[in-house]
């Protein structure tokens, strides 16, 4: 994709993010469409000034059509959780390699395990995931894995946890955190995403699992 769309992009984001906050006459005095010869370097010119709005971001949201600014709490976090996230980052990024989506709600799994005619148990669920995580050279291509709840906390038919299992082979457990799916009343089967309720200390546990 030539680098001009990309740019396009940024900028677009850039100037709604701006709007979002109040800041668009500041946007607008560093979006400029350029060359894609000059594309790399006003780039990162651009994302130095976006990062300035950090700051104003997290503190600062206006109400939907309009109105006063809503001030939020603004999320700080240490320099170790920080250089954590940022190896993560770095790691799940690895040049060749994927992330293996195995977050398979237990509804979802059962729609597989019945096209294949095997029943839809916790241990059954076990077996399929260890199939998965302990192939011979996953490691090699693939940096991180989504799991669904049950997986974090599951141990294989061997004993060891999904988790470590994931971890011999250098790759970096995730987790799905919603909660599934809710028909929204009065709707034409319209759906919400629920699982905000307790998030926070979900997250918690979740960390503590690995």
């Amino acid at each position: 994709m030539p680098h001009w769309h990309w740019h396009n992009q940024f900028v677009e984001s850039y100037k709604t993010v701006a709007a979002v906050t109040g800041l668009t006459r500041f946007a607008e005095s560093h979006c400029r469409y350029f060359s894609s010869e000059d594309w790399p370097f006003q780039a990162i010119r651009t994302a130095a000034a976006f990062n300035q709005m950090l700051p104003a971001i997290s503190t600062r949201v206006r109400k939907p059509c309009g109105g006063a600014p809503v001030v939020a709490e603004q999320v700080n976090i240490s320099q170790e959780i920080a250089k954590e996230l940022a190896e993560n980052a770095k790691a799940i990024a690895s040049p060749g390699k994927g992330i293996l989506a195995a977050d398979e709600s237990t509804g979802t799994i059962k729609k597989r395990f019945d096209s294949i005619g095997v029943e839809n148990t916790e241990a059954n669920r076990a077996a399929y995931r260890d199939l998965l995580f302990t192939s011979k050279g996953i490691g090699s291509y693939i940096s991180g894995a989504i799991l669904f709840e049950e997986t974090l906390f599951q141990k294989s038919p061997s004993g060891t946890s999904m988790v470590q299992l994931l971890k011999n082979e250098g790759i970096i457990p995730g987790i799905k955190v919603d909660k599934g799916l809710a028909t929204l009343p009065g709707t034409d089967d319209e759906k919400a995403t629920l699982g905000l309720d307790g998030l926070a200390e979900r997250c918690q546990e979740y960390y503590k699992a690995g």
